[in-house]
């Protein structure tokens, strides 16, 4: 099951619209989103199983739960926003704006899991959010939608586990991060 939205992608930067209303009721099962597809978990929503959100997909998550993985490669955009996850998150290549929680109304976000987060072009800004199990922060890239979001960011979080950092261009912007295992690269 998905909801299907637009994808406008004026003036480079993909801005995704949603043409129904988001899910907030339960649901099980593998979710996937497809190409040209977007899907918004609402307040109150609870997803069992994995969420794949596939290339030239977008993913919104708002209030929401999620047992089971969540994984993304070649996204359009992916916002995750007072969600809770238990499983791995690996979002991958996204042309467009990666926002796990923060930085104004968007509330931080419980991981419980593994969070990987590499090669992303479109901005990043993880702020806030609670990740249990090792974080990887790699080869992200590119300015977000909201000023002084202009390069990737990694601000405000809490980890358990170790915490690497490599590649981020311009240097990932880091800062407040409570780490309770080794970290490594750009987050030393």
């Amino acid at each position: 099951m998905a909801l299907t939205g637009g994808v406008n992608h004026g003036n480079g930067r993909a801005v995704v619209a949603f043409g129904q209303s988001c899910l907030t009721g339960a649901r099980s099962g593998p979710l996937t989103v497809a190409a040209g597809q977007s899907l918004c978990l609402g307040t109150g929503g609870r997803q069992s199983g994995p969420v794949t959100v596939r290339a030239g997909g977008a993913l919104f998550v708002t209030g929401a739960t999620i047992s089971g993985p969540v994984s993304a490669d070649g996204a359009l955009a992916i916002t995750a926003c007072g969600a809770t996850i238990s499983g791995p998150v690996s979002i991958h290549a996204t042309s467009g704006y990666v926002q796990l929680g923060g930085p104004s109304a968007c509330a931080g976000n419980t991981i419980s899991g593994p969070l990987t987060v590499e090669a992303n072009r479109g901005g990043l800004t993880v702020a806030a959010t609670t990740i249990t199990g090792p974080a990887r922060i790699n080869d992200n890239s590119g300015s977000g939608p909201e000023p002084g979001s202009d390069v990737p960011s990694f601000t405000g979080n809490r980890v358990s586990g170790p915490l690497s950092c490599a590649g981020n261009q311009p240097t990932l912007r880091q800062s407040g991060n409570t780490v309770t295992g080794p970290r490594s690269g750009q987050c030393v």
